[in-house]
């Protein structure tokens, strides 16, 4: 068959948490995929992206990227339409930087979102949701998605921690970077968390 082109929208093509999570995964999925991967940008007024060492370095891994953000949502969409996408997936969801007028013009014939929002976008152009049963499990996405699901055999999230922290020691288990039994807080920190934690503990 043909070669899938796939196109990633995000206003966090950038120095963002999407951004640095989406960087390996279009690298990986450029080099071992047979998959078309271009990128669109949708930069904010107040967070531009452009020029940062992380939008080129986005750009350079993708096959093809444009940047979309003084266009409105119909040269937009327009201009989508024109790369002939398989799949287009929104990284937006309803957080900032979402342009939902944009999607409601169907520039691709398959839309899905992913990773930026873990939830439904109660939208219907939106026909897929990308997730895993953890965070949408089956029962509360059929009751609340609108989206179809296409759940990852594992996490959703995108890990890059090992990357971005190369230079920290054991950069790959920075979710928990101390040792068992060490708190690296002050006093105040430690008399604020404590209790909570505690409570966690008993749960």
């Amino acid at each position: 068959g043909g070669i899938l082109r796939l196109g990633f929208l995000s206003s966090d093509f950038g120095p963002h948490p999407v951004g640095w999570a989406m960087l390996p995964l279009i690298e990986q999925l450029v080099a071992s995929t047979r998959l078309e991967v271009v990128c669109l940008a949708l930069d904010l007024p107040e967070r531009q992206h452009a020029g940062t060492a992380e939008r080129r370095a986005i750009a350079a891994a993708a096959h093809a990227f444009f940047d979309l953000t003084r266009l409105t949502d119909a040269e937009a969409a327009r201009a989508i339409d024109g790369l002939r996408l398989h799949v287009l997936v929104n990284l937006v969801g309803h957080t900032a930087g979402a342009r939902h007028a944009l999607t409601h013009y169907r520039p691709a014939p398959v839309q899905a979102s992913y990773y930026g929002y873990a939830g439904t976008t109660a939208l219907p152009q939106m026909h897929y949701a990308l997730l895993d049963a953890a965070a949408a499990p089956p029962p509360l996405a059929a009751a609340e998605f609108t989206e179809r699901m296409a759940y990852f055999p594992f996490s959703h999230f995108v890990a890059a921690h090992a990357r971005r922290y190369a230079h920290a020691p054991h950069a790959s288990r920075l979710a928990h970077p101390w040792p068992a039994g060490e708190w690296p807080a002050g006093e105040e920190e430690r008399a604020t968390w404590s209790p909570a934690l505690r409570r966690v503990d008993s749960m």
